[in-house]
Formats: C-alpha cells, sequence, structure tokens
C-alpha cells in the first residue's frame, strides 16, 4: 500500500514538471518578464550614464583605506546549502568642502582584493571620486570603474534578454489565437457512449460514434438482458420505414 502511494506521489510529481505551459501563459509570462527587462535596461543605461559623467567630472582627492571586512551569508534551499559574501572597505579622506570624512562603504570582490590587508595601523592609499552633482556621493575610483563597467554591459544584454521573452510572448499569442479558432476535434464533437466521456460498464465493450451510413448502436445498459445471446443489439432504423 505505502508502495503504490509512492509510486502515485511519483507519477503526479512526473506530470508536473513535465506538463507543458499554456500558449496563454506563454504570452502572459513572455510580456511581462520582457517589459520588466527592457525597463532593467533602461535603468542600467541611466546609471551607465550617470556614472560616466561622475568619472569624466568628479573632483578626485587622495584618501586611505584603513579597514576591511566581509560578510558570510549561509541560505538553505530545496536541501543545499549557499553561501553568499558581501565585501565593505572603510574609507578615511578630506571633503573638498572640507570636512574630514570616515565612511564604511560596500564593494566588489575585486576591489576588496586590492584593500585585503588595509588596516587602521597599515593604511592603504587610494583615491577618492566625489560627485559634482551631489557632493555626499562618492566613490574610490577602482569602484567607480567597477560599476561603470557592469552598467555598460548590462545596458545591453538586458534589453536582448527581453526582447527574446517578447518574442516569446507573441508566439505564446498567436498559438492562442490558433488554438481558439480551430475547428473542434471528432473526440470533442461526439464524446464516447455511454455517458458523454464517462466509464463504461463492466462487461461492456468500448462503443465509438456511429459513422454515417452504418446501423444504429446502443450499448447494453446495466441491468438488461442481452437479447439474442448478443452483449450489442443492433438496430437498423432504416427496416421499419
Amino acid at each position: 500500500m505505502l508502495q503504490q502511494s509512492h509510486r502515485g506521489a511519483r507519477m503526479r510529481w512526473h506530470y508536473t514538471r513535465h506538463r507543458k505551459m499554456s500558449p496563454l501563459a506563454m504570452a502572459i509570462v513572455g510580456f511581462i518578464v520582457g517589459a520588466l527587462l527592457l525597463t532593467g535596461g533602461i535603468f542600467m543605461g541611466t546609471r551607465g550614464s550617470h556614472l560616466d559623467s561622475m568619472a569624466a567630472s568628479g573632483q578626485r582627492v587622495q584618501g586611505k583605506v584603513i579597514g576591511e571586512r566581509e560578510e558570510k551569508h549561509t541560505s538553505r534551499r530545496r536541501g543545499r546549502t549557499r553561501t553568499s559574501y558581501d565585501y565593505y572597505i572603510t574609507v578615511q579622506f578630506q571633503h573638498p568642502d572640507g570636512r574630514n570624512i570616515t565612511e564604511e562603504h560596500e564593494v566588489a570582490s575585486s576591489v576588496h582584493s586590492r584593500y585585503a590587508q588595509a588596516s587602521a595601523m597599515n593604511p592603504v592609499s587610494t583615491t577618492v571620486v566625489v560627485d559634482p552633482a551631489s557632493p555626499d556621493e562618492w566613490m574610490v575610483e577602482e569602484q567607480l570603474q567597477n560599476q561603470r563597467s557592469s552598467a555598460n554591459v548590462m545596458m545591453w544584454i538586458l534589453p536582448l534578454i527581453g526582447l527574446l521573452f517578447f518574442g516569446m510572448g507573441a508566439f505564446g499569442t498567436v498559438q492562442h489565437i490558433r488554438k481558439k479558432n480551430a475547428p473542434p476535434q471528432m473526440a470533442d464533437a461526439y464524446p464516447p457512449y455511454p455517458q458523454q466521456g464517462g466509464p463504461v460498464p463492466y462487461g461492456q465493450p468500448q462503443q465509438y460514434p456511429q459513422q454515417p451510413g452504418q446501423p444504429q448502436r446502443y450499448p447494453q445498459q446495466p441491468g438488461q438482458q442481452p437479447l439474442g445471446g448478443n452483449d450489442n443489439v443492433i438496430y437498423d432504423a432504416n427496416r421499419d420505414t
């Protein structure tokens, strides 16, 4: 009994896993994901333009990195443990307006590796770029270049992937329209006897729709005795006329 239960569960899982997406669902998913990716591409393009302007006209001052650290994050999903890291550096510099700034910023792993040995007793010199349009926004030179490269790449990749999803949405729309306007199939127009698609009574052969020009067949109903020793009674309506 337990083995049959496990077998049924596996069959249901197999069917759910390999069930095809309907054309309408494909169209909806394609258009929504495509729109999100296109919006992300526009955002990354705007972000890249801002970073390019900051790199071109930003004020550069000398500073030093006096600390670094990394945070480890562990998550468990579907029985698997995943580990990720966040990297931070502490930067100290004098702002162009005269303020002394000491702040911790999150950076990419490649930037963090350059300052992996930085400490208050062993500071590492760096260049800080201050945004002239927003004086409170600043980055170390390496982080600025890293973000510029990422933004310029994602500005093109996201819209291209979005176009593929738009194509999937268009394909799903066409398939949905074709399926909606398609003529009914024989199985839909003539459901199997005797109960409009229901089960066939035990002991009787499967009945099929009557074809034009053939004698009309009536399946034996439960509790009825067969006539003439046959399980199925063939009645020709043309003989009564």
